[in-house]
């Protein structure tokens, strides 16, 4: 019963989102990927706003036609719903006078309603942008898999017909790499299945590539010449029934290449309907490439260039003093670049834009610390792709500054069966880098700590809520001690270049009241970790310099303090 209600409502809300699109036809670019959607959606907000009335929606199946509707949760309470539902017919014209409407478009199953193909029943890209592919929400992309695997002991046992259970099942590697690309598969629907005029998708991902190969044999790619201008001719395209069902019509049936601006060589944004695609990535062939990236503990600089036929952007120099970006971000403003070409909105505007460009709370925030700490606040999510790029920037900060690291890290959540192998290869990516590493949560007890302690931890001080490992961690020969019950002592030194300390606990808030009298001086803090339960935005709250920040957390909403508090690991 509760599952057609859902069903229901989603209907609802959906009929009045696709009104509210066939009466004002924005042009719609969409975004996807595992990683950076929110930032990309962000900064793209931030550019096309200097050019014409825009508006940013996302990223799921009720999110996006609530933000086109204009209405937003504030308790998600059964009266909540129930206003929501009474206002959503007064929302169709929140887009009037709208030009450019950015969505997020977020899946979380290869099924709908939390899949691509449902979201592209609530609206369709002009165009679409997919970003990179990892293992998040992998949980739910575990049903699509024929195969699983057997537990290590098992694998190499012959079976009665004389064939190992290794040819029969998966290993965690291939699993992973299955998983990931049928992720990939759901993703590139938003290019592949959506009508979209411009496909903008990132080559340095081979998913992605697979993904969208067949797309490519029968498209137009835009490594060295383009000037499209999408946003007048996807507005006429953009042709929604205003039927009761309000169905996306067919854009092949009113796209037409007189109503494009040619190019030199009479290629519009579409060549005998052929969609083109704007390929971005470190390859100097494609239409926007990454030049040089750099960072500091005061901001970040990016210097990208573009082989399209649009002298104006063949260098755009980035500069974001107040922000720490991991490299990765160059993704996001390549994206944003590409989509801006095929709008043909002029270099100054952009630039303009991307200088008020702005994070989400918990996104790479920065703040000032306790102990003269510098604090990268990321603790909005957690996945290993994004850990590794944010340790990857550590590592360079930690070289130009030589001061000692601190990460506080929280499980990885939604991973299913991949949440060993993913935890595990976070834990081997910390060795060298992190000096001083607190874990929160039931996955980093069961998975990082036995690869970075040598043993499985069976028992911890039970009235202490956390245990601590001996500094050093992996002995030369192999050979590790069990963590001492009694914890570790502050002066404990330094042993073989690995780890000052280690410590687990098990919520956010006993990881805060801890650091607040042991955050090492002059450190850098990086604070990362899923939101499932782990919210360690609630042990920032202990650390910093100036207690009026924590109104630039995230989830400090009525609806979440809520929920921490009721969890108890609220700092009030």
């Amino acid at each position: 019963m509760r599952q057609y209600i859902i069903l229901a409502v989603l209907s609802y809300l959906r009929f009045f989102a696709r009104r509210g699109l066939a009466r004002h036809r924005p042009t719609i670019i969409g975004i996807a990927g595992s990683v950076g959607k929110s930032s990309t959606a962000h900064a793209l907000f931030s550019v096309l706003k200097q050019y014409g009335p825009t508006k940013l929606v996302g990223n799921s199946e009720t999110g996006i036609p609530l933000g086109i509707l204009g209405l937003r949760p504030t308790s998600y309470t059964l009266r909540d719903w129930l206003r929501l539902l009474v206002n959503a017919p007064k929302g169709v014209n929140h887009l009037k006078g709208t030009k450019y409407l950015v969505a997020e478009m977020g899946i979380d199953d290869p099924f709908p309603p939390k899949n691509m193909e449902y979201l592209l029943t609530i609206l369709k890209p002009d165009i679409a942008i997919v970003l990179n592919e990892s293992a998040t929400h992998s949980m739910q992309f575990e049903k699509l898999l024929p195969l699983t695997p057997l537990p290590l002991r098992e694998r190499d046992v012959p079976s009665k017909t004389g064939q190992s259970e290794e040819e029969k099942s998966l290993s965690e590697e291939e699993k992973l790499k299955l998983i990931v690309r049928k992720i990939a598969e759901e993703d590139c629907k938003i290019i592949t299945q959506s009508g979209c005029t411009v496909g903008i998708y990132n080559t340095d991902d081979e998913n992605i590539k697979d993904a969208l190969a067949a797309c490519e044999a029968d498209a137009v790619i835009a490594r060295s010449e383009v000037s499209p201008r999408a946003d007048e001719a996807t507005r006429q395209s953009h042709a929604y029934s205003s039927s009761e069902e309000a169905k996306p019509t067919s854009r092949e049936a009113t796209n037409s290449s007189s109503r494009l601006r040619p190019v030199p060589d009479g290629t519009g944004l579409r060549s005998n309907n052929k969609i083109t695609l704007l390929p971005f990535g470190s390859d100097k062939s494609n239409a926007i490439s990454c030049k040089s990236y750099e960072v500091t503990t005061s901001g970040s600089s990016f210097s990208l260039s573009s082989t399209m036929q649009l002298s104006s952007y063949a260098t755009i120099n980035l500069s974001f003093p107040g922000l720490v970006l991991p490299r990765e971000y160059e993704q996001t403003f390549a994206a944003v670049i590409a989509t801006a070409a095929a709008l043909e909105v002029p270099k100054e505007i952009i630039l303009k834009g991307l200088q008020s460009f702005t994070l989400p709370n918990g996104r790479s925030s920065l703040l000032k610390g306790i102990n003269n700490t510098v604090i990268i606040d990321s603790s909005y999510n957690a996945s290993r792709a994004a850990v590794f790029a944010f340790l990857e920037m550590l590592k360079e900060l930690k070289k130009q500054t030589k001061r000692p690291v601190v990460f506080l890290f929280g499980d990885m959540r939604e991973l299913g069966d991949e949440a060993k192998i993913e935890h595990e290869e976070v834990a081997q990516k910390l060795i060298g880098i992190v000096d001083y590493l607190y874990l929160v949560g039931p996955l980093t007890r069961e998975y990082v700590l036995p690869i970075l302690n040598g043993v499985v931890i069976a028992n911890d001080p039970p009235a202490s809520h956390y245990f601590a490992l001996r500094a050093g961690v992996r002995d030369p020969n192999g050979i590790s001690p069990r963590p001492p019950t009694g914890g570790l002592r502050r002066n404990d030194k330094k042993v073989n270049g690995v780890f000052q300390e280690i410590r687990w606990f098990d919520n956010a808030k006993r990881a805060g009241e801890y650091l607040k009298d042991h955050l090492p001086i002059n450190a850098i803090v990086l604070v990362k970790g899923s939101q499932n339960t782990i919210f360690l935005e609630e042990a920032i709250k202990y650390i910093l310099a100036d207690r009026e920040d924590a109104k630039k957390l995230t989830r400090q909403s009525s609806f979440w303090l809520d929920v921490k508090g009721k969890q108890g690991i609220l700092n009030s």
